[in-house]
């Protein structure tokens, strides 16, 4: 007797033989509508790695890739073909395999819409098209699939109300219609799903109230609506689903207090999320009694009163209640810590920004093996650190910042031989740095700053050699710096400033290859200052001020090619200065109060008085005439009196009082990654300011799913703030060759403009491994999505006529005043519809300056400007073509991006569209269809229109402006004036 596989085996290949031995004579007629489907679907594939090279028509389709046959019947019941790097649309001919049963598309990047024909398979199970660039609603008619079990389409650009009609698949369990842009109310019918296991709607606008129907759904297990915009208070009517399993809804608008009875009413709970709400109230007290729970987040809430204590969560893995108002200076005190110690599978516990108070107990030692984050920062603890938390060989990160700590650094950490972070910083923690943390192997980041610590530094650390960021600032640490504290091979950041540290520097200091902080200001070095520390490559913020260095400053600090601030002030630094022409990302120089002698340069930063500060050095001359220093001339004492005089006076009171800002900016941005300073320094007239904290929960640490848009140096994220306002966070790529050069250049840029239709800074956060922008929240996106979409080429959502030429005028006012609003003009250097962002009532506003240039020379609109940024960059298809050839930036420049954005507007054709090359871009496409074929290059969508409202004269003439703006010379193209002159006097004509 045969194996049961065998037969399996000689049957199929049987029929197929019958099948298409028959076929020689009687074509088949069912077969030939499957095989033309599935021809027809790749008709419409775009195909990169040749996936489908099998589908030959002269080929059995049941052997085809993806493709399975019922064995009788020969017809297709599934099509699965999941991470292939398929493209394209799917063709609604694909509804023809009228015996399909499985649909699995996920993980490609097909585009258009689901097919309205999708209904036709009614004898789907499963439909599973997640992880793709689909967009548009989903078709109603999907609820005549009577038969559907699994619909998964998580992943993709979905938008509008979630069609009531699903209500009605009695046989649906699992449904994902997470990270889409679905919005409107969870519908009420949801809760006919009898047979519903699984409900997903994650990462979308849904607003309102949870509909209290949803209650009936008692084989639910897994609920997630997190990061969405519902509502009211918590879901009562859910408490009846004693199944739930998985309950998340982080990242909404909940309020009111959480039900005492939550976790006796769902015992069975082992997930439960509910951070990032406005919950408020206390912990519920049945929290003491979840026995089945292994994570927990209530983060980022209004929750105030104690910690009740955990004896019965023995399953417990992850307890966040980081950022609310707890207390514990009642009865429970800190005995939550003690009654941890029964959760023998604890691995994270944070209680991060609080209001907890006193000593940590011994028995914090007793906590579990397998905890590896222990978060406690921004609370009021005090007393010592407990010298048991050595005992904890698990931890990876030890995070106690921003207490009252006081007594020794427990030698114990030693211990822990795989920690990676200890951040100690902001206590009143004295003694000395133990020898033994050389045994620390692995640890990366060392955070002992602002504390009261003496001492010298112990040579054993030497032996971290994984240490990424060393700072012992502020502290009253003694003894020279031996050579050896600078063997770290991957340091990033060095900073032992406001100390008791002498002697010299070490020509070793070189050996530090990828640091990018060297901060030893405020001690009492001496002697000169190595010429090895031009071999700091990657150096950005060199500040050695307050010491006693002597002799001249070393030549090689020309080599710095990417350092942003240079501060060697108040030393005893003599002779000339040397040229730093080529320092050309160089924001800030303070050279003040030294014995420096000379002439001063007149080029490169020496040109920019706000940057340049060389008070107290009376022996220097020259320079440009801003600068108030005598001319270099034999026997002119009585000259440079009047010179020092007036250098003191304007540049010495200046310089003081940046210098101090500096000081205290680069003396106090340093924090740990866990806790990241936010740098209000940099910019002008901003008053919020957020924490790492908050930014990190605001967009679920930085969650793919709140990813919306990438900028020339870095990523951009949605966020919600715990008060429920929406946010913008540009995160900088500091891996980018560019990206800090970037980020300062925006912070320049921002800090001097202000426009309603440029988008608004609202803070900034700078640390060494984290730098961000944040920025107002613009709920309509940008105008690329707007015009173009994703997949085919078409938007979904409707720019009427009225609006382009709104946003067109919005566009051009922006732009407008930064060539001509104030002193120095700006170049944007990178306008295209991905940089326009519109905000909730469709007002355009221009975004993205890490580009951004100021023109030294206003008065010449073409003269080279100032770059913060590396080299020219910008947008294939928007960069004027004189850029190409080295001709300097210009505002014309600027004009050369606006008329193509222009013409993009109304042809809805982008300048890199495949059927454009060298001889036809988008404006000799434009200009060959004026006057007689305008309407065969306008959107397709407005054609109609014009013939209705008369405006095609109208269209006409902003195309010529268009064509105006992008003429090949310059000097022929108008200013941003007469562009918007332009533009208004449409808008009045066709719309007054």
């Amino acid at each position: 007797m045969g194996s049961p596989n065998f037969i399996t085996f000689f049957l199929c290949h049987y029929f197929l033989f019958l099948h298409y031995s028959q076929a020689v004579l009687h074509p088949p007629f069912d077969n030939n509508t499957d095989q033309e489907a599935l021809l027809s679907f790749k008709s419409s594939v775009i195909d990169p790695h040749g996936v489908l090279d099998s589908w030959h028509p002269n080929s059995s389709f049941c052997k085809w890739l993806g493709v399975l046959c019922n064995l009788k019947r020969c017809r297709v019941i599934s099509l699965r073909l999941e991470h292939r790097s398929l493209a394209g649309p799917i063709s609604p001919h694909l509804t023809n395999l009228s015996f399909l049963r499985r649909l699995e598309l996920q993980g490609n990047n097909f585009s258009g819409r689901i097919p309205l024909e999708i209904h036709h398979l009614f004898r789907l199970r499963v439909l599973n098209l997640s992880s793709n660039s689909l967009h548009g609603t989903i078709p109603p008619s999907l609820s005549h699939c009577s038969m559907i079990r699994v619909v998964d389409v998580f992943g993709n650009e979905l938008h509008g109300r979630i069609p009531s009609e699903l209500g009605s698949l009695s046989a649906l369990y699992d449904l994902n219609l997470g990270q889409n842009k679905f919005s409107g109310t969870i519908p009420s019918s949801f809760g006919n799903l009898s047979s519903l296991n699984k409900l997903n709607v994650v990462t979308n606008n849904l607003e309102g109230p949870i509909p209290h129907e949803l209650g009936r759904l008692n084989r639910l297990w897994y609920l997630h609506l997190g990061d969405n915009k519902i509502s009211g208070s918590f879901p009562a009517q859910l408490m009846n689903i004693s199944s739930l399993n998985m309950f998340s809804l982080p990242k909404n608008q909940f309020s009111g207090e959480l039900p005492s009875n939550l976790f006796i009413e769902l015992s069975n709970l082992s997930i439960a999320f509910f951070g990032g709400n406005m919950f408020d109230g206390q912990i519920p007290e049945s929290l003491s009694n979840a026995s089945k729970l292994e994570r927990f987040d209530l983060s980022v809430n209004q929750i105030s009163g104690e910690i009740p204590s955990f004896w019965k969560l023995e399953r417990i893995r992850e307890l966040n209640l980081e950022m609310n108002y707890l207390t514990s200076n009642g009865k429970e005190g800190l005995n939550f810590i003690t009654s941890l110690t029964n959760s023998t599978h604890l691995k994270m516990l944070s209680v991060a920004t609080n209001l907890l108070t006193g000593q940590l107990p011994r028995s914090i030692g007793n906590l579990s093996n397998h905890c590896s984050k222990l978060l406690m920062a921004e609370n009021q603890f005090s007393g010592s650190i407990p010298s048991e938390i050595g005992n904890l060989g698990g931890l990876i990160s030890v995070s106690l910042p921003s207490n009252s700590f006081t007594g020794n650094i427990p030698s114990s950490l030693s211990n822990l031989k795989n920690l990676q972070v200890l951040s100690l910083e902001s206590n009143i923690l004295s003694g000395s740095i133990p020898e033994t943390f050389g045994n620390l192997s692995e640890l990366s980041l060392f955070l002992v700053n602002d504390n009261k610590l003496s001492g010298k530094i112990p040579l054993s650390l030497t032996n971290c050699e994984r240490l990424l960021v060393f700072d012992l600032s502020q502290n009253g640490l003694s003894g020279n710096l031996p050579k050896e504290i600078f063997s770290f091979p991957n340091l990033l950041e060095f900073n032992v400033s406001v100390n008791n540290l002498t002697g010299s520097l070490p020509s070793e200091i070189d050996k530090l290859l990828m640091v990018q902080l060297f901060d030893v200001a405020t001690n009492q070095l001496s002697g000169a200052i190595p010429d090895t520390i031009g071999n700091f490559l990657n150096l950005e913020y060199l500040i050695m001020s307050g010491n006693s260095f002597e002799g001249p400053i070393p030549s090689s600090l020309a080599n710095l090619e990417v350092v942003t601030l240079v501060d060697i002030s108040s030393n005893r630094l003599s002779a000339t200065i040397p040229s730093l022409d080529g320092l050309q990302y160089l924001q800030y120089l303070n050279l003040s109060s030294n014995q420096l002698q000379g002439e001063v340069p007149k080029s490169g930063i020496f040109l920019n008085i706000s940057a340049v500060f060389l008070s107290d050095n009376p022996e220097l001359c020259g320079g440009i005439v801003e600068l108030g220093l005598p001319k270099c001339s034999v026997g002119s004492t009585g000259k440079r009196k009047i010179g020092k005089l007036i250098a003191g006076v304007v540049v010495g009171g200046i310089g003081a009082c940046l210098a101090i800002a500096t000081a205290f900016l680069f003396w106090t941005r340093r924090k740990p990654v866990a806790k990241m300073d936010t740098d209000l320094s940099l910019l002008e007239g901003v008053h919020r300011a957020y924490s790492y904290y908050e930014l990190k929960h605001a967009t679920g640490d930085f969650a793919h799913e709140n990813l919306i848009g990438k900028g020339s140096f870095g990523s951009v994220y949605k966020g919600v703030t715990r008060d429920g306002n929406s946010i913008a966070i540009k995160v900088i790529d500091l891996d980018h060759r560019g990206g800090m050069k970037g980020f300062v250049n925006e912070c320049e840029v921002l800090r001097n403009i202000r426009h309603r239709n440029l988008v608004k800074i609202l803070s900034a956060c700078s640390s060494l491994d984290f730098k961000a922008l944040v920025l107002e929240f613009m709920p309509n996106g940008n105008l690329e999505t707007w015009l173009h979409g994703r997949g085919d080429g078409r938007s979904e959502r409707w720019l009427p006529l009225k609006q382009r030429i709104n946003i067109a005028l919005d566009v051009a006012a922006a732009m407008e005043y930064l060539h001509d609003g104030f002193e120095t003009p700006v170049v944007h250097c990178d306008l295209k519809p991905s940089n326009v962002l519109l905000d909730v009532d469709m007002t355009a506003h221009v975004a993205d300056f890490g580009l951004a240039r100021f023109l030294q020379d206003q008065g010449d609109s073409t003269s080279h400007s100032q770059s913060i940024s590396s080299g020219l960059k910008g947008s294939i298809g928007y960069i004027p073509p004189e850029y190409g050839y080295g001709v300097g930036i210009s505002t014309k420049g600027d004009v050369y991006s606006y008329g193509i954005l222009l013409l993009e507007m109304l042809t809805q054709r982008s300048p890199t569209d495949q059927t454009f090359h060298e001889e036809a871009n988008l404006s000799r496409w434009v200009e060959a269809a004026i006057p007689n074929s305008v309407i065969d290059i306008l959107d397709e969508r407005l054609k109609e229109l014009c013939f209705h409202m008369n405006t095609m004269d109208h269209l006409i003439n902003i195309l010529n402006l268009g064509l105006k703006c992008t003429n090949e010379y310059p000097n022929e193209r108008p200013e941003m004036k007469e562009v918007y002159t332009t533009i208004k006097r449409v808008q009045s004509s066709l719309f007054s």
